[in-house]
């Protein structure tokens, strides 16, 4: 894991200095690859998680749209400027990368959260180490081998697998020696991002974040909503919210 890191960190420092034009280059390939492969892409889904293919290709057409979106960039980056804001002093803000992000991507939309997180993260020149579900990992996978494809310089999207214990290695351990190493992208990223857990779980990595100094955006405990109607399938009603939360 130390290897991945340090691999984002090095890519940083180069990605975080490139125009946002030619990010937006790079992701306007990405939509283009996307778009051939959106197939294959579902095919994967189906296989790895079961979803039906117009439901898989429903969640790959929405990340796409997400990418689309990022491709909008030089204009999400916009800075302001307030003049005069008293007797010769202006004032100004800039949008600036954050640096490595840490990624935990949901067992859910893989189709639709992999592209997201890469496009939005690469289009404001930051770099990201993501961490798949262990139960369909492989439209990560093709997503990365894609970005490198239209262009994305290496380093700049790195995958590690795992289950809990990868989880935690990338959570919790604060020292920065090297045997323990394997913690170090919690500890060294400046950012978490996570989705759809439990709420006990988010709250936890929320707070070893926040003690740390770090940046948290932790989207846990989502739950669906539902009206049940009288004339509805009574059978197909209670077996839906046993799968769907």
């Amino acid at each position: 894991m130390q290897t991945a890191v340090d691999s984002c960190k090095k890519a940083f420092d180069s990605w975080k200095s490139v125009s946002p034009l030619t990010r937006q280059q790079a992701l306007f390939r990405l939509q283009s690859l996307i778009k051939r492969d959106m197939k294959k892409i579902a095919d994967n889904i189906t296989k790895e998680q079961g979803k039906t293919l117009p439901d898989a290709e429903g969640d790959v057409s929405r990340g796409l749209q997400v990418v689309e979106h990022a491709c909008s960039v030089p204009s999400l980056m916009l800075g302001e400027t307030l003049p005069n804001v008293s007797r010769d002093m202006d004032t100004y803000s800039w949008r600036i990368p954050l640096g490595v992000i840490s990624w935990y991507l949901p067992v859910q939309l893989p189709g639709y959260d992999s592209p997201m997180d890469v496009s939005i993260a690469l289009a404001t020149g930051n770099t990201m180490v993501l961490k798949p579900s262990e139960q369909d990992p492989g439209v990560c996978m093709m997503l990365v081998e894609l970005a490198k494809e239209a262009g994305v310089p290496d380093g700049c999207v790195n995958v590690i697998h795992g289950q809990h214990e990868a989880v935690t290695i990338l959570t919790f351990t604060q020292s920065h020696s090297l045997e323990l190493i394997k913690l170090y992208v919690c500890s060294q990223t400046g950012y978490y991002h996570l989705s759809s857990n439990s709420f006990s779980k988010g709250k936890h990595i929320y707070e070893r974040g926040a003690r740390n100094g770090k940046r948290v955006q932790s989207n846990m405990g989502a739950r669906n909503h539902g009206v049940v109607m009288p004339d509805c399938n009574k059978e197909q009603t209670l077996n839906q919210p046993t799968w769907r939360k």
